[in-house]
């Protein structure tokens, strides 16, 4: 329903400047947008306090000299908007969606006068904008260049980022005020351990990644990233190393001129500010899944979230090998133990690595042959046998000319199977055209003319993949994947995906892995964009018999509370499935739930601590994590029903219990609360508490 909103002349006609305003329903959000001398400026404050100051818009267009970055305005729209939407699978069983809207028609100085609009939303959890290019006469076809939203931050916030890379994402955040960022790139300390990318174009660049969050003062954090990336290239945030409180938007190139090229009508994500009070409120917040558009898929019956066990963890401590030979992973008959231990235990599905590897990776593979170890047909029929949904992988190794040209017979062939997931692989870099192979390329080398993981091509890859998918009635879990900006309100089908420094870095990464912090961080950065297969669940914290210079860094506590605090609709229980028979923690990772009614943020900070409730029918789940500091939480379960009694299942550190010498130490204890009482957790070191909550009759 469109309604008039206030918006003021502030500056007169003579002095060349015109200024509108837009406030989100509550007030508390406000968004500024000035014209002045050709250039469009907007501003965002939150309560009165600014947090972006006037920050210019625009864009380089090729052949529309000046037409991007020195426009009119011509006429204003207004509306707003409030609903609600029900998601297929999500955190909430209901989201409301309510905005008010700001839509600004532009003219550029050129004499074709070309049009460029610019939409804002204001939220009362944030903003969003973007450009729009609608259809006119003169022009049918865009080429984008660069793109210029500026973000000039209000102050020297607290921050928690990663450098950029147009590869991948898997790095440890860094935290540090904005105005030490462009030194710690610089000097090269970004907390990087780890990689196997080589070198990359990217490196020197002084800019981060998004999603980016900031803490202005005790009582006010902010996070910038982008909704709605599905055909454009990835916004990233150049920061100036004069004025670093300056940071513009910086699209990731490809192997064209031009960044971006699109047929009018055409318009680009959006960009958005998200704001809270408490850092909880950015995970609670749906800004970003609201910037989306509404569902496509007439028919989501084969939608279904699962938890899924897969051959995969022995991989990367080394018990198999991807290679044909004795320690191979992906045969049938470890197939068929995995199908009976998921069975037998009420776990969903099974992942399956490997299962059409070549004779060795250098050559490329089809997507459709199994190895001769894997009987791809007894499988199938042994799992559907035993009620178990296969999920085969799909690893690209980069050759995506290779996948694109044999995607549809691989679609298709899942869909003859009756298989209804599969997962999805990038691993190292992307060669669309050139013929290289990546795997004989020496450490450091300069890499030939290539596509990025980020750049619009395969950003439209990722997408039609999805499209793809869903026409097969087959879900995607994407690995190395462009980063996730709510799409799967769109497409639902697209469930969870990497686009972060995982699990299996823990078994990477000499004396390193992931430090305990990481874990209390991604939550309130990455996963602010979307589901995260973070591949949670290890028991076996040291695996020694396989490998003894690696570890997790967790307690084995810590990783059941993952399974709450950790949200993706596949969720995988990631260990060997011998360290799971018969041990009293695994019932944790039977009973967990991996959609929800409710989602409450307790407490939590960034990189310090972090504590979740959901709800799912009517039992309720805890999970509480820490970072490298033990601390004493006390929570009230005043979010339980008033009149009924609870029985806590409580899966804790025990007293003895060290994230150095005795992670793999825990509790399990119960007892009856209902909500008028608190919980005292004791989480050590690295450590966490899972609390399983059941209603008594």
């Amino acid at each position: 329903m469109k309604k008039l909103l206030f918006i003021l002349c502030l500056f007169s006609v003579a002095c060349s400047s015109r200024s509108y305003h837009l406030s989100s329903p509550d007030g508390q959000v406000q968004v500024s947008i000035t014209e002045e001398e050709g250039k469009i400026y907007y501003e965002v404050k939150y309560r009165n306090q600014s947090l972006i100051q006037p920050s210019s818009l625009g864009l380089s267009i090729l052949n529309m000299p000046g037409d991007g970055e020195n426009m009119t305005i011509t006429q204003t729209e207004t509306s707003s908007r409030d609903e609600y939407w029900t998601p297929v699978w999500g955190t909430v069983k209901r989201v409301r969606n309510h905005y008010n809207e700001l839509l600004i028609h532009t003219q550029g100085k050129s004499k074709d006068k070309r049009q460029i609009d610019i939409r804002f939303r204001a939220f009362n959890d944030g903003i969003g904008f973007r450009y729009e290019f609608p259809a006119q006469d003169t022009l049918k076809e865009i080429k984008i260049l660069e793109e210029h939203t500026a973000f000039n931050l209000a102050g020297d916030y607290l921050a928690w980022w990663i450098q950029v890379h147009y590869d991948s994402y898997e790095l440890l955040y860094n935290t540090s005020r904005i105005s030490q960022i462009p030194e710690i790139i610089s000097q090269h300390k970004t907390r990087s351990e780890g990689e196997y990318y080589m070198k990359n174009p990217s490196d020197t660049l002084i800019a981060v990644s998004t999603p980016v969050t900031m803490k202005v003062n005790d009582s006010l954090f902010i996070s910038l990233h982008e909704a709605a990336l599905t055909d454009y290239a990835e916004m990233v945030l150049k920061i100036d190393p004069r004025n670093p409180l300056q940071w513009k938007s910086f699209l990731v190139p490809g192997i064209n001129k031009a960044k971006v090229t699109g047929s009018l009508p055409f318009h680009t994500p959006w960009r958005t500010i998200q704001i809270a009070v408490k850092a909880g409120d950015l995970i609670t917040s749906h800004l970003i899944e609201n910037l989306n558009d509404p569902c496509v898929l007439k028919d989501v019956s084969w939608i279904k979230p699962i938890k899924y066990i897969g051959i995969w963890w022995g991989y990367h401590i080394g018990k198999w090998s991807w290679m044909p030979g004795p320690k191979m992973g992906a045969t049938t008959k470890n197939a068929m133990e995995y199908i009976d231990f998921a069975s037998e235990n009420g776990i969903d599905g099974l992942l399956i690595e490997g299962w059409c590897v070549d004779k060795d990776w250098g050559e490329r593979k089809t997507f459709i042959t199994p190895n001769p170890y894997f009987d791809l047909q007894k499988v199938v029929d042994y799992a559907k046998k035993k009620n178990v949904q296969l999920i085969l992988h799909h690893e690209t190794m980069g050759c995506v000319k290779e996948y694109e040209a044999q995607k549809d017979t691989a679609f298709r062939l899942l869909q003859s199977l009756g298989l209804h997931y599969v997962k999805t692989g990038y691993a190292y870099y992307i060669d669309c055209e050139k013929g290289f192979d990546p795997w004989k390329l020496k450490e450091g080398a300069d890499i030939p003319q290539r596509e990025f993981h980020h750049g619009q091509r395969m950003v439209k890859h990722y997408t039609d993949i999805v499209k793809l998918a869903a026409s097969c009635q087959v879900n995607v879990c994407a690995h190395e994947p462009i980063k996730p900006t709510g799409e799967h309100r769109t497409w639902p089908n697209m469930m969870t995906r990497e686009g972060a420094r995982g699990q299996e870095y823990n078994a990477w990464v000499k004396a390193h892995g992931n430090p305990p912090e990481h874990n209390t961080i991604l939550p309130f950065t990455r996963m602010l964009g979307g589901p995260m297969d973070f591949t949670p669940g290890i028991f076996d914290l040291t695996f020694d018999r396989y490998r003894k210079e690696q570890r997790v860094n967790t307690t084995l506590a810590q990783q059941l509370a993952l399974y709450v605090v950790f949200y993706s609709p596949m969720q995988m229980a990631a260990d060997l499935i011998e360290n799971y028979r018969n041990h009293p923690a695994f019932k944790f990772i039977r009973d967990v739930k991996v959609t929800w009614d409710t989602t409450i943020v307790l407490n939590g900070h960034p990189g310090d601590y972090l504590t979740i409730a959901r709800r799912s029918g009517e039992e309720w789940f805890v999970g509480s994590i820490t970072d490298e500091e033990a601390r004493e939480i006390v929570i009230s379960l005043n979010f339980l029903d008033a009149n009924k009694t609870y029985l806590a299942e409580i899966y804790a550190d025990a007293p003895e219990t060290n994230l150095q010498t005795a992670p793999e130490k825990y509790e399990i204890r119960t007892t009856k609360v209902k909500a008028a009482d608190t919980l005292t957790m004791k989480l050590c070191n690295g450590g966490g508490q899972a609390i399983h909550l059941i209603p008594l009759q």
